[in-house]
């Protein structure tokens, strides 16, 4: 008897050890759950009798064959019966075959594997973007949240250079967030030189944030008369190297391929390849608890900046602050209504039921080109006054909200493309909105667990007292 309870006190000083161990490195260790969390799910490529082969999978396999058996990368396709320029960047089927001539595996267990390695690297991935922008915190939120919409365990499931993309697309935005521009560029090659919509969404993300800088300093020039040469050059002049170098890298490949650097003139724009994107479809590759933790993110971003921007403005009397922030959002409330019920659309020939004003995109009128020039006028005004009410504009907490809001933008015109006219992979892009949406959710869920925590604080404890 004495023995087991010798042996008992043993257990329990070992299961203590290992709580007061696991209290002490809790980011550690709930980053090394969603890693394995992304494992399980990604495991089913282990024990199929052959990987997912949908998706061009063995015509990436086939062109990494070509490399160790032949020395050289293809430069015609092996697809639609060969012959036709191989458009696909190398940087994915190469790895593959290096990974070949390294180990010996097999083709069919080299892509396998490579699976296993960018499903460990997704929650990383994600922490450190999230952690940078918001906080540990909302890093571990992340790691776990992209685990969990569908679309992003499609692409990464399979041995697909989009996977590759997707992996290092978090951590590029993070380098460039940072200002580690060497990093930067070297990433945005690796990208470049992944997957074409990998780098479309890179650009099309620094793009918008370019443009949110430029907006900044127009004004600081023209109206406020604070503009900082030092501050604002820099950062422009590094965005803009990001971009151009990224831009470059791919038409270079291009022209090596078919011969012009126009890429409105490849099949895929042509023949507007890529299906339209409507609310249920979103919704299911998205997942219900994603997209619903991500809306709470968005009208968190929302909140914050009509918070910043009117909060303390000396031209609203303080009475009229909370309710001039109640209706704005209000507005942007409608306006998702509107959305929603249109079906994810917003054609003119959507339903307008709805408790919000129409908005219309494609030929337009006299009228309607005055209304959204209004509409979006007053937004670049109200988005400027954000931008101006704070000489730490470009700095913590600020910059990180209009930094993610850039990369959803960007994602959303991505996706909805077919309505300016491009009708191009609209559902293809899908996936890379995702990433912005992953963070969202992750904002969107530690705002509620926030409020869920203060409720009894301040609401209940506080009326009894």
């Amino acid at each position: 008897m004495a023995n087991l309870g010798s042996s008992s006190t043993a257990h329990m000083d070992y299961a203590k050890k290992g709580l007061n161990f696991i209290s002490k490195h809790k980011v550690s260790f709930l980053l090394f759950v969603a890693i394995l969390l992304s494992l399980h799910t990604h495991w089913m490529v282990m024990r199929e009798w052959h990987m997912p082969t949908y998706g061009n999978t063995m015509i990436h396999i086939a062109s990494a064959r070509h490399v160790i058996e032949k020395g050289d990368y293809p430069v015609t396709d092996y697809s639609y019966g060969g012959g036709i320029p191989n458009l696909y960047v190398p940087g994915y089927r190469i790895l593959v075959a290096v990974l070949v001539l390294l180990t010996g595996f097999s083709l069919d267990f080299a892509s396998r594997f490579i699976v296993l390695i960018f499903a460990a690297m997704v929650p990383p991935g994600f922490f450190i973007l999230g952690k940078r922008l918001f906080g540990s915190g909302i890093g571990i939120l992340a790691a776990f949240a992209s685990v969990l919409p569908g679309e992003f365990l499609i692409y990464t499931v399979r041995p697909l250079p989009q996977a590759f993309g997707l992996i290092l697309l978090p951590i590029a935005f993070h380098a460039f967030y940072t200002k580690n521009y060497r990093a930067a560029l070297m990433l945005a090659f690796a990208v470049t030189l992944v997957h074409q919509e990998a780098i479309a969404f890179l650009v099309g993300g620094l793009g918008v944030y370019f443009g949110f800088i430029i907006l900044h300093l127009i004004w600081k020039v023209m109206v406020s008369r604070g503009f900082d040469a030092e501050k604002h050059s820099a950062l422009l002049k590094n965005l803009l190297l990001g971009i151009l170098f990224s831009m470059l890298v791919y038409l270079i490949w291009q022209f090596a391929i078919i011969g012009h650097f126009n890429i409105f003139e490849l099949a895929q724009f042509k023949n507007h390849e890529g299906n339209v994107v409507s609310m249920d479809s979103y919704i299911l590759k998205t997942g219900s608890l994603i997209a619903t933790f991500a809306m709470a993110g968005i009208f968190v971003c929302a909140g914050y900046f009509l918070k910043y921007a009117i909060g303390d403005h000396p031209g609203i009397p303080e009475e009229l602050r909370p309710g001039l922030r109640s209706f704005i959002m209000f507005l942007l409330g409608a306006f998702g209504s509107y959305f929603v019920l249109n079906n994810f659309s917003l054609s003119r020939g959507a339903s307008m039921i709805s408790i919000s004003f129409p908005i219309a995109l494609g030929p337009l009128g006299s009228f309607e080109i005055g209304a959204i020039s209004l509409f979006v006028g007053l937004f670049g005004v109200l988005l400027l006054k954000i931008l101006d009410r704070s000489e730490n504009y470009l700095k913590f907490p600020n910059i990180a909200y209009l930094f993610l809001f850039a990369l959803f933008f960007a994602g959303f015109v991505a996706v909805k493309n077919d309505a300016i006219g491009l009708r191009v992979f609209m559902d293809r892009f899908l996936v890379y909105l995702q990433i912005p949406l992953i963070i969202l959710a992750a904002l969107g869920a530690d705002s509620l667990l926030e409020f869920v925590k203060e409720f009894p604080k301040r609401y209940l404890l506080g009326k009894y007292n």
